[in-house]
């Protein structure tokens, strides 16, 4: 079956997220460098940071699903070559514009391998799955992502001459590359790779009418929660961080949902993606107003990306000079130099992250508009995001 347009839901959801990226990304230059997210007693930053959390898993999810949707209009051999080029592109981007958006530092000194990182390295590696029949490949995803978790205490350290390899592949950690060239891990490769792949798996979905759509989105959204909530009351497996009960409901529920992303894991991944996906219900209902606001930035996501960073570093310079503060620290890797005494409240923080969007909306809407007029005209920075 062909598809004729795009879902608007998708663009929906992903605009969506990419708001939410915006707003962690302004606490890490805007908050306070003693503000710890994942601290169950603050549950004001705490859920900051966990409605966030929906970001990397979704816009993941949704790229897969965006391959197979866009290998329904070209063979699969036009759809390998393009996600190859594609990712190899993301990768470029995340080691050159992406970097220096983060630390405004030319010299390629400490490097981040983050969410863009994971998702060309995903979609290089797929343009080699996606000759594998689409069972199968649904298999190895629910493997990968239900199984990963077995090999939490299995450190680096442990496999001596592989370590570097296991650090790229499951483990976070800071590698050396060479005199004064550092790359920090964040986003290693298992389980998000089988995030895209289980997206490319539920591309089909997408093709039924928006009723079965809608029905296909409640039975994995409840499907996710309900397994997520069995194995977290249990306590036996999915996490390395394990549920505590601490007393009061507010800690009691914070805790439960207190998930580790870095790698993702199982529980993790239920959660979000259960919640992403319960969240296309709303989007395929959603009203004229709202869907016209998320649809604006999920058409244009990669653009979204390669601007709000450097904005937000230089609202963060602003800031500093204007107080009289330091900014040395602005101008290297802002995730480790931020000073300890350093930062706002967070309803500075929101503050900011509405100015940021102000911004960005016609700035998107402008490029949207651009795209539509010089569809065959390729700019160094734009990479066709047809589904």
């Amino acid at each position: 079956m062909k598809i004729s347009s795009r879902i608007e839901a998708i663009d929906m959801l992903r605009g969506l997220v990419i708001l939410l990226m915006a707003l962690d990304h302004t606490r890490d230059f805007f908050g306070h460098s003693g503000m710890n997210p994942r601290d169950i007693h603050e549950p004001w930053l705490f859920m900051t940071r966990w409605v966030t959390h929906l970001c990397a898993p979704t816009f993941i999810f949704l790229a897969g699903i965006s391959i197979y949707l866009w290998e329904q209009r070209h063979s699969k051999k036009e759809a390998s070559r393009f996600i190859l080029f594609r990712g190899l592109w993301l990768i470029f981007l995340e080691f050159t514009l992406v970097r220096v958006g983060w630390t405004f530092d030319v010299i390629p000194g400490f490097m981040l391998a983050q969410v863009i990182w994971v998702l060309g390295v995903s979609m290089v590696l797929m343009s080699l799955t996606l000759y594998l029949p689409v069972k199968w490949l649904a298999l190895l995803s629910l493997i990968m992502i239900g199984g990963h978790n077995v090999f939490d205490k299995m450190s680096a350290e442990k496999l001596t001459a592989y370590k570097d390899i296991w650090r790229v592949l499951h483990e976070p950690a800071l590698l050396n590359l060479g005199k004064n060239v550092e790359l920090f891990i964040t986003y290693p490769l298992i389980p998000w790779l089988a995030v895209m792949s289980l997206g490319y798996c539920c591309g089909r979905f997408f093709l039924q009418a928006p009723a079965s759509r809608i029905r296909y989105y409640l039975i994995f959204g409840i499907t996710s929660l309900a397994l997520f909530s069995i194995l977290r009351f249990s306590n036996e497996y999915g996490d390395p961080m394990p549920w505590i009960d601490q007393g009061t409901i507010s800690t009691k529920i914070l805790s439960f949902i207190n998930c580790e992303k870095y790698p993702p894991s199982l529980l993790y991944l239920l959660m979000t993606l259960g919640v992403a996906s319960l969240l296309l219900v709303f989007m395929e209902k959603a009203t004229t107003g709202i869907r016209q606001f998320l649809v604006v930035f999920g058409r244009v996501p990669l653009l979204f990306y390669l601007v709000h960073l450097p904005l937000i570093h230089g609202y963060t310079i602003i800031f500093a000079v204007v107080k009289g503060e330091k900014t040395e620290w602005l101008f290297k890797e802002p995730f480790f130099s931020k000073p300890v005494d350093y930062g706002y409240n967070l309803s500075t923080v929101y503050v900011i992250w509405i100015i940021v969007i102000a911004f960005m909306y016609p700035v998107c809407v402008k490029y949207w508009r651009f795209k539509q007029k010089h569809s065959n005209l390729s700019l160094f920075f734009y990479i066709r995001n047809k589904q």
